[in-house]
């Protein structure tokens, strides 16, 4: 007499890990994008001098800037290339941080993160369901 086992159905678990991971990538992405967006929302419009740009594809650039109450501000600028080094460059500044982006780049980014994290949530939460 042999014994048959029931087949077990699969736990979804390796599905929930995942799309928890995959939410945690996404979140941790709009943090880095969060202070270019703060700078963008918050910052006044002047213009900046690019001094030097470092890194590859994406270089970090950093520069000096004047900003309304007449302070000279320098750091970092996010957005220029290494073609902006020694030009002057309309940035949206706030305290040691600048930012090329426009409005436009700094929706979709909102728009984008936001999205993705509601399919994501949404892939959690049927996942989730199913096993019950």
């Amino acid at each position: 007499m042999t014994r048959e086992t029931p087949e077990k159905k699969p736990s979804g678990c390796s599905m929930l890990l995942i799309t928890a991971f995959l939410v945690a990538v996404v979140s941790v992405y709009g943090l880095l994008a969060a202070d270019e967006m703060r700078v963008f929302m918050k910052g006044e419009s002047t213009t900046a001098r690019v001094e030097e740009c470092t890194g590859g594809r994406k270089p970090v650039c950093t520069g000096t800037w004047v900003l309304s109450d007449g302070t000279t501000a320098s750091g970092s600028i996010l957005g220029p290339g290494r073609d902006a080094v020694g030009r002057s460059i309309e940035v949206r500044a706030l305290g040691g941080t600048a930012t090329t982006s426009g409005a436009g780049d700094v929706w979709f980014k909102v728009i984008a993160m936001a999205a993705t994290l509601i399919a994501l949530i949404g892939l959690f939460v049927l996942t989730w369901r199913r096993r019950r």
